[in-house]
């Protein structure tokens, strides 16, 4: 690995030779490329946008100058509000995918499963048109305005870049092994899922610390991993809890032939859950943990 040039700052030296400023750029320009699709309620484009202001989320704190300023703050509550406002709709256009395949393996009654089906597309029609309208009471233009301004002035000086960087790595990298103690090996999915959140954050600071670090991607590679295996949990988890709010109100309006259909479903998507969890602590969460931590250059980060 060829060590970076500690001797020159990267405003002098240009985006051309700096990959912090070019990283910065380039996630940028990349929320621009699919910002269109985002808003006009594309799944893949929703997705791809929640992704892109979570990298640049966890990225501007690190690399932009002056993160505490003004411009950086409105861009990040103008991400985090595009971010959930498009949450409920993804999860439901996961939530569409997952039941149609577990119903169309199912021996089920397909009357019953149908009615529960068309239930959920509704309500993912409703999440859109919140999501829809939420996003219109955002500032597009000044959020953009924003982002432009970020990308002239570019990344900070390599110096203070890896001072913050080591600070992130190190703070984060402490508390996902803390709560990964903590959680252990049970199956609690709202930990869980918390627990997925701060490993896809130290995956985004590992890609950072292999762009400006020139590491290897093994970092990048075990966070993903863990991630991955969490965020299929979590996805059957969201089916489940809809299911649940479906017998419930079967039960009460005296529906049971419904109440049983979606009660044997969920069952099947429960089952999905626990074996997407027997594969996540398969993958020996903590040592992987640490393997990533110590790729990314951090020593005894527990201690």
């Amino acid at each position: 690995m060829t060590p970076p040039n500690m001797s020159i700052m990267p405003h002098a030296i240009g985006a051309r030779q700096d990959p912090a400023t070019r990283l910065l750029r380039d996630r940028i320009r990349h929320l621009f490329k699919i910002l269109p699709a985002a808003l006009t309620f594309d799944e893949e484009g929703v997705h791809d946008m929640r992704v892109t202001t979570r990298r640049l989320g966890i990225m501007l704190p690190v690399l932009a100058v002056k993160p505490g300023g003004k411009r950086i703050r409105r861009a990040i509550r103008a991400m985090r509000r595009l971010r959930r406002a498009a949450g409920v709709s993804r999860d439901l256009d996961v939530s569409v995918a997952l039941f149609e395949e577990l119903a169309s393996a199912s021996n089920g009654d397909r009357r019953q499963a149908e009615i529960l089906h068309r239930r959920l597309r509704d309500a993912r029609r409703r999440s859109h048109r919140r999501m829809q309208r939420s996003v219109a009471a955002l500032d597009i233009a000044e959020f953009k305005g924003d982002l432009q301004g970020i990308m002239r002035r570019g990344a900070d000086d390599l110096f203070t870049v890896l001072r913050r960087l080591r600070e992130e790595q190190k703070s984060r990298g402490m508390k996902l092994l803390e709560t990964m103690e903590v959680v252990g090996s049970s199956y609690d999915p709202d930990a869980l899922h918390r627990l997925r959140r701060q490993v896809r954050r130290m995956r985004y600071l590992a890609e950072v610390n292999m762009a400006v670090l020139d590491r290897t991607p093994d970092a990048t590679r075990i966070f993903r991993e863990l991630q991955d295996a969490l965020g299929r949990l979590h996805d059957a988890h969201v089916l489940v809890l809809w299911l649940d709010g479906q017998i419930a109100a079967s039960e009460k309006r005296g529906q049971s032939d419904l109440a049983l259909t979606a009660r044997r479903l969920r069952g099947a998507i429960e089952a999905t859950a626990r074996e997407d969890h027997r594969a996540y602590l398969h993958l020996g969460p903590p040592a992987n943990a640490r393997r990533g931590l110590r790729a990314m250059g951090l020593r005894e980060p527990a201690r």
